[in-house]
């Protein structure tokens, strides 16, 4: 089983250095006019944004099955990004870079630092359409297990909003996407409802907070050493997302419960 809780938040002065401003990071979206009910928000274009996402994950595996125990394991950091974004006919063109991975406490598994490492430096370019659909145009070459965690967050930034929405709103979204993972794929199925709970604090900044539960379902093929695995899983979660009046998204947060299973070959 996994629980994972992240927390994004806004550069509410953009132009400090990360040293000094490291507790309000986050995404800086605005709105994307589209003839939809339900869009992406999405980051102004022109300039190249800055991200601070922090991830606590706590995970329990239950290896009985195989004659092993239960095995948990914490893993606790914060992944800072950088996008750059253009329009573009019928859309907008994200160039997404991995500036750096922090990871906080001391045990650690072996090799953690140099994989971190290795990620710095990634980038990814994705194109977002009219109707809030992120596509991948190239992905990270050798992101390793952590850039492909990261890769598996970055089209599920932006919460789907209802334009014009008012208090007490709610409505739907759902995401159908593919998901790299190492030595395999995921497919990846997420319902997202919507409420609208109206006027809320975020940083200071007067913004609209929307609540949101979500379920999802993934299933795909991963290899284990030599060993080809299929993985089906099941996850429930909640969240927040707070959105100023200018339409900009002041970040949010999210804690997810995954239970997934690993079928062994043979």
């Amino acid at each position: 089983m996994l629980q994972s809780h992240l927390v994004a938040r806004h550069a509410v002065r953009p132009s400090v250095p990360w040293s000094l401003s490291a507790r309000v990071f986050g995404l800086a979206f605005a709105l994307i006019a589209a003839a939809t009910d339900a869009v992406h928000a999405q980051p102004k274009t022109g300039v190249t944004h800055r991200y601070r996402i922090d991830s606590k994950t706590q995970q329990t595996v239950d290896a009985s099955p195989i004659g092993g125990g239960r095995q948990n394991s914490v893993t606790d950091r914060s992944a800072f990004l950088r996008i750059t974004l253009v329009d573009s006919a019928g859309g907008t063109a994200m160039r997404f870079m991995l500036d750096s991975i922090v990871h906080r406490g001391t045990d650690l598994p072996p090799g953690t630092v140099a994989t971190s490492d290795s990620a710095r430096g990634k980038t990814w370019s994705a194109f977002t359409a009219a109707d809030g659909t992120v596509s991948f145009l190239s992905r990270a070459e050798h992101a390793g297990a952590l850039g492909l965690a990261i890769e598996g967050q970055l089209d599920e930034f932006f919460p789907r909003v209802k334009r014009g929405f008012k208090t007490n709103d709610q409505w739907t979204a759902s995401v159908d996407r593919s998901q790299r993972v190492p030595n395999g794929a995921l497919t990846v199925k997420r319902t997202t409802s919507y409420v609208a709970m109206g006027e809320s604090l975020r940083d200071g900044v007067q913004a609209a907070r929307l609540d949101m539960t979500f379920t999802t379902a993934t299933n795909g093929a991963q290899k284990f050493g030599a060993t080809p695995a299929t993985v089906e899983g099941k996850s429930t979660g909640t969240g927040a997302a707070f959105i100023s009046a200018m339409g900009v998204y002041l970040g949010g947060m999210r804690t997810e419960k995954t239970d997934r299973r690993l079928l062994l070959a043979g």
